[in-house]
């Protein structure tokens, strides 16, 4: 069943359909880990429709049940987090016979928001194969302080309970390297004359012969007054092994690891750095924190293209500068 989005705010859904579909790229992957593949998402705006006065309907469809949910239920990034990390979290609500309800009057706390606070909650439309409509609601929550905390969500007749772990920024050396750092400063080619000036890395990454190799969670990209904030993926790399981790689609925006200045000024001297977040074969993280120059082009450069899920990454953020 294929998927239909309309975005505001800083919902988020398949990122390849998206692109596809040329969507703006901070819709980027946020429900594409949370909702399952047979519910339809459009985001944000609420549909209203108006009776008519004059002809009685011939049908009047099921209404969802008035806001008195049984059970809550939440997906998203809910492992170990790093200090600075933005997790996704999409919270549902269904009555006791197990039919969807809206959930966007459901109550979020959290027991410590030095560690975990709550950036911000959006309302969600939800759709599934039968044409059932509600509502779910979006949560994005930062991770401040190593610790842990508890985000409670509670209703009058039902409540759940989500448990964070903030871990420090690992200061091992990860199991893997970096074979090639790129980063270009570009105006972007649009159909109209667009000031728009772009900053696009191109991460290569290494596994050493006769090592045990190890998976990529998150990466952050940063120019001077500007950063991607930490995106999450998996990406598995095996002893040996060389790779390319990102790609990129012509359309601006519609990539997770560019960065734009709409104004076409360019940031401030300084250098690109790139963190990388690996776990080894033992569970243990490790950080790879580079840095290297930002070479300017006077056209729009021919990016590699995304070739494979392991490229896909989600950045959740607020698009300063953007």
């Amino acid at each position: 069943m294929s998927t239909i989005c309309h975005c505001s705010r800083e919902a988020g859904v398949d990122v390849q359909r998206l692109r596809a579909q040329r969507a703006p790229m901070w819709c980027g992957a946020l429900l594409s880990v949370l909702v399952s593949p047979l519910i339809l998402v459009s985001c944000g705006e609420r549909q209203a429709t108006t009776p008519d006065t004059h002809t009685p309907p011939t049908s009047i469809p099921t209404p969802i049940p008035p806001f008195a949910p049984a059970r809550l239920q939440f997906t998203g990034n809910t492992g170990e987090g790093v200090v600075g990390q933005v997790r996704a979290i999409l919270v549902q609500a269904y009555a006791s016979d197990g039919v969807p309800m809206d959930a966007d009057g459901v109550v979020v706390t959290t027991s410590d928001a030095s560690i975990v606070s709550v950036l911000s909650r959006d309302t969600v439309s939800l759709r599934d194969g039968i044409g059932r409509r509600w509502r779910g609601l979006q949560l994005s929550l930062q991770d401040r302080a190593p610790g842990s905390a508890q985000i409670a969500l509670r209703t009058a007749g039902a409540s759940a309970y989500i448990d964070l772990q903030v871990l420090p920024v690992p200061n091992r050396h990860a199991v893997l390297a970096v074979e090639r750092l790129q980063v270009f400063g570009y105006p972007v080619r649009c159909a109209w004359a667009c000031p728009y000036l772009a900053y696009a890395p191109l991460v290569h990454l290494r596994s050493p012969v006769g090592g045990s190799g190890g998976m990529v969670e998150a990466m952050e990209f940063s120019i001077p007054t500007l950063s991607t904030g930490w995106c999450s993926g998996n990406m598995r790399f095996r002893p040996g092994m060389t790779e390319r981790v990102n790609g990129f689609d012509p359309y601006p925006w519609a990539n997770e690891f560019l960065l734009v200045k709409v104004d076409g000024v360019q940031v401030p001297a300084g250098l690109a750095r790139l963190r990388v977040l690996v776990r080894d074969s033992a569970g243990a993280l490790g950080l790879i924190d580079t840095t290297t120059t930002i070479e300017y082009l006077p056209a729009q450069p021919e990016l590699p293209p995304l070739t494979q899920p392991g490229q896909w990454w989600s950045c959740v953020r607020h698009l300063s500068g953007l």
